[in-house]
């Protein structure tokens, strides 16, 4: 998967929430606590969303991580919410593993 993004118009703040949701359930039980993992966490929602909109541009209206598509009244759901680990962009996954938000340790981050 390419990690090169288009140049693309700067999300509005309502996807830009639903993706911050989407990312949340994607580090989940981790939350971003400190100022270094939040502003990491920032950034990889926005590399998300420049990958997602790159991704639409090359596959359409029903790209290769899409979670639902619609052919006229037909609509189908593929999988609700979460981002899948072959959907995130491999940037953006880079920058939460090492910010620490994607540990999964017994004991947690500290």
């Amino acid at each position: 998967m390419s990690d090169i993004h288009a140049r693309v118009d700067p999300p509005g703040e309502q996807a830009l929430e639903r993706l911050r949701e989407r990312m949340y359930d994607y580090i989940f039980p981790n939350v971003p606590r400190t100022l270094a993992e939040l502003a990491a966490f920032e950034q990889a929602v926005q590399l998300q969303y420049e990958h997602e909109e790159t991704e639409r541009e090359k596959y359409g209206d029903v790209p290769p991580w899409a979670e639902s598509f619609k052919i006229g009244d037909f609509q189908m759901t593929l999988r609700e919410g979460a981002l899948r680990r072959e959907a995130v962009c491999p940037a953006a996954r880079g920058l939460l593993l090492r910010s620490g938000l994607l540990y999964r340790g017994a004991e947690g981050r500290r």
